[in-house]
């Protein structure tokens, strides 16, 4: 309950911050100009690095309170928010970037009291240990994977969306190793990239900013330093695989660079997302492209979670040059890809469209809608008469939100539907997630229900005739219903939490929906439906 406590309050914080600093960037100035290596054509924010440092570190002090980790993660944060700061508004000097990355580094490994493990097995009976050199090589393994999260920032949602599905993973392994303290520190930052990933997903209103992304690549080295210290049954090769995509990314341009006698630290336009919208692929396809990759390179990196180093090094050499390859044998033009002919993404358009080829299925069409919504209406009023126990908790937490969204509605109105969708999201994840470690008087009732509820959903968009948005976030959301099928049956204790991450991410398929569907003069269905429930949720919480 406390990490989904933390989990929560991450996003709200975040999808709070970020529109308040949007202004303070565009009154600031603080702007990112369109320019011949940028795809976008209009200046917008980069301001969104500092929401999103706050939206993670806020809840994870609440949590974790005294320790020394955070401590060090604190100060390392806020030597990386000044020279982010400093960059973002002043674009200075790569020399005085990476003075600020070392020192943030450094401070972090030295008050964390944390260094990548040395002791490298290359095979069975034979290992190598650099424990001499600890310390220079975690500072040159945390500076380094800053910088690739500094390079790899290139297309709207990239970045978050690389980095959410890298703390993922890292939380999923640490839950295995019982490292409590990096599950949450996962925790709060995959709240907080989602509540950022609302306004940055394509076409973006706002960017990290060299802020976000070089907290964002520290959070990552440290997270996975941490996930493979000590006496660990995890490789520290193994964060190669991890962080996957981004480093092979990053190889390729620096080998480009000084093929070509270019400067390693001018920025160009040969990163991975510039050859594949090259190619001809759109925005959000590219996007989705880079994270399947990713998605990829966690799937291996969980099936050779056990293997000895040596082995791991050699596999993960031979993808990398497998993928250097293959691009430097195209931009030779020894490899043609055909290039793909077609209109490019419209500026105002969020993302591809899913239309209806079947108009003569009107009628299929609105029996779907209204069971679905006949499904919803069932789950908002059934969960809070027969879930229990409810703890008194989530009744001032749903009060509180009834507040909120009670006091937005008469000041401000695009923040009060952001709580709205919050609350919606609240109350699905906490009564899912109650069903299945907790009492449900009527069980049967319930997965007959979301069965329903899943069958209306598949139907409702096979024939619809209207436009309905899927965004680069749709990608990762089923990017996390396929990575469940790969849960081994060894963990026979995970399938509570396989039946919650399917649930949850279905759910928030049908509340983007709803939200969609009844915006503008139909939304207050929407809020009263919302009120009712956590009303209702209140009053059994602090009644019953």
């Amino acid at each position: 309950m406390t990490f989904l406590i933390a989990f929560c309050v991450s996003i709200l914080l975040t999808s709070i911050l970020v529109p308040l600093f949007m202004k303070v960037g565009i009154r600031m100035g603080i702007l990112d100009q369109p320019g011949a290596r940028k795809v976008h054509t209009q200046p917008i924010p980069r301001t969104g690095g500092a929401a999103v440092i706050i939206g993670s570190l806020v809840p994870f002090i609440l949590i974790v309170k005294n320790s020394q980790l955070l401590l060090g993660i604190c100060l390392g944060a806020l030597c990386i928010l000044l020279v982010g700061l400093c960059d973002d508004m002043w674009d200075i000097d790569y020399k005085w970037k990476f003075f600020g990355q070392f020192l943030a580094a450094a401070i972090t490994l030295l008050v964390c009291n944390i260094r990548v493990n040395t002791v490298i097995e290359l095979y069975h009976g034979l290992s190598i240990n650099l424990n001499v050199i600890s310390f220079p090589l975690s500072l040159l393994f945390l500076v380094s994977i800053i910088n690739v999260f500094n390079l790899a920032d290139g297309l709207d949602g990239l970045a978050g969306g690389s980095c959410l599905l890298i703390f993922c993973c890292i939380a999923f392994f640490a839950y295995f190793r019982e490292e409590f303290l990096t599950v949450a520190l996962c925790v709060c930052m995959i709240g907080a990239i989602i509540g950022f990933l609302r306004y940055n997903t394509h076409p973006a209103t706002v960017f990290l900013g060299d802020t976000g992304s070089l907290f964002l690549g520290l959070m990552v080295g440290v997270s996975v330093t941490l996930l493979t210290r000590g006496e660990c049954i995890y490789s520290p090769a193994l964060s190669l695989y991890i962080i996957g995509v981004p480093i092979m990314d990053t190889s390729m341009v620096i080998l480009e660079r000084l093929m070509d006698h270019h400067p390693v630290f001018k920025a160009d336009k040969n990163h991975l997302h510039h050859k594949l919208m090259k190619i001809g692929f759109r925005h959000s396809e590219a996007v989705a492209i880079i994270y399947s990759m990713q998605f990829l390179m966690i799937l291996l990196a969980w099936n050779l979670r056990f293997c000895v180093d040596g082995l791991l090094l050699a596999i993960y050499l031979l993808l990398l040059g497998a993928f250097l390859t293959f691009f430097f044998l195209h931009k030779k033009g020894c490899l043609s890809i055909p290039p793909i002919h077609r209109q490019p993404d419209r500026v105002d358009n969020t993302a591809t469209l899913i239309k209806s080829r079947f108009p003569s299925t009107s009628s299929v069409n609105r029996m779907a809608w209204y069971g679905l919504m006949a499904g919803m209406f069932l789950f908002a009023l059934l969960c809070p008469l027969t879930v229990r126990p409810l703890s008194r908790d989530i009744g001032i937490i749903c009060c509180t939100l009834i507040l909120g969204i009670l006091l937005l509605k008469i000041l401000k109105a695009g923040l009060m539907k952001t709580t709205a969708k919050f609350a919606a999201y609240f109350l699905s994840l906490f009564y899912i997630s109650s069903m299945e470690s907790q009492t449900s008087l009527f069980p049967t009732v319930f997965n007959m229900l979301f069965l329903s509820m899943g069958i209306c959903y598949i139907f409702y968009l096979v024939t619809t005739a209207e436009s309905v948005p899927v965004s680069t976030m749709d990608y990762l959301l089923l990017i996390g219903v396929i990575s469940i099928l790969f849960v081994p049956r060894a963990y026979p204790e995970l399938i509570h939490l396989k039946n919650i991450t399917i649930r949850t991410l279905f759910m928030i398929f049908y509340i983007e929906l709803f939200f969609f569907k009844l915006k503008d003069e139909k939304f207050s269905f929407m809020l009263w439906s919302i009120l009712f429930t956590l009303g209702l949720t209140c009053a059994s919480a602090l009644l019953v």
